[in-house]
């Protein structure tokens, strides 16, 4: 296919199984236009496939802008120094073996990096983030996913909003450190921030919500799912705040009533609230039978009015 689409601008692998190396390095001879390149979850593609991408000298420089190889445990990132310096966007989701020397090497090579998801892969430290934020890319990121890396503390993270000011999503579910204040410095600095992911954020309390609701004037989507310390209390911050909010996950929020989350959903009509809420009481028709005939009131009988006497 490769070699009879040499104008192939962008294919999709995904779980295609007899995806392998070598596919991958016919399509960076035949394809020199290609931009979109999505092979996750192909679990016959490693490192060395990846390096058919390698900058090389004497011959035209890679146009790829974005990758997926999401799901794959046997990218490590040896050979990401090399990656095409054109690349905006990369999905490593679930590539276990990534460390924070390889997002080192990362950072530094792929200046123009806007998009970069680092889900559940575990290995990677405040040390990996540090080179994000610190990384020249970092003053005009778009979205970071750093959802599941359990090994985060809110010294590091608190840093993204400090230092991203560009971002306009933010996935964060299940990370331990991020915390009231971390929340506070993305409100504030992150004024383009649209959607935001803080699922089983158990450091995220009523406070991050108060900072939210004044701060995050272009926020659409919001996931507190599973936050359990969140209370009655951030109702109040709910029912006006953010603007231009069109999503709300209340799912799992345990210290949250569900009449208070109904009250959420009736206050703002044009947000979609998912929580639990208080059944909607439906009558049954056998109640009907029960219920007394209307009083259709006693016709008054007509007679003959007496003359009075004079």
């Amino acid at each position: 296919m490769a070699r009879v689409c040499p104008a192939l601008a962008a294919i999709n692998l995904e779980d295609v199984y007899t995806v392998d190396n070598g596919v991958l390095a016919s399509l960076a001879i035949n394809c020199p236009n290609l931009k979109v390149l999505k092979v996750g979850g192909c679990t016959q593609v490693n490192d060395e496939g990846l390096s058919a991408f390698n900058e090389v000298p004497g011959q035209p420089p890679k146009s790829l802008v974005r990758l997926d190889v999401s799901g794959l445990k046997s990218v490590t990132g040896v050979t990401f120094e090399t990656l095409p310096e054109s690349l905006e966007e990369l999905d490593l989701s679930g590539c276990s073996e990534i460390t924070d020397g390889a997002i080192k090497k990362l950072v530094y090579q792929c200046k123009n990096l806007h998009t970069l998801h680092i889900r559940r892969c575990h290995l990677i430290t405040d040390g990996g983030l540090k080179h994000i934020v610190e990384c020249r890319a970092a003053i005009k990121f778009r979205e970071l996913s750093i959802a599941g890396l359990a090994q985060l503390t809110a010294r590091q993270t608190i840093t993204i909003g400090q230092r991203m000011g560009t971002l306009r999503a933010l996935d964060c579910a299940g990370v331990p450190g991020i915390s009231d204040s971390v929340i506070s410095q993305v409100a504030r600095n992150c004024k383009n921030l649209e959607r935001l992911d803080l699922t089983a954020c158990m450091n995220v309390s009523d406070l991050s919500l108060a900072h939210l609701s004044t701060s995050a004037r272009m926020l659409q989507n919001l996931s507190l799912a599973g936050c359990l310390r969140l209370t009655n209390d951030c109702a109040e911050h709910l029912y006006s705040g953010m603007p231009r909010l069109r999503f709300l996950n209340l799912q799992g929020c345990s210290g949250i009533m569900p009449e208070h989350v109904k009250r959420i959903a009736t206050f703002r009509p044009m947000v979609r609230v998912c929580g639990a809420m208080p059944p909607d009481k439906k009558i049954h028709w056998t109640h009907l039978l029960n219920q007394p005939k209307p009083d259709a009131g006693k016709k008054k009988k007509k007679g003959k009015k007496k003359k009075k006497k004079k």
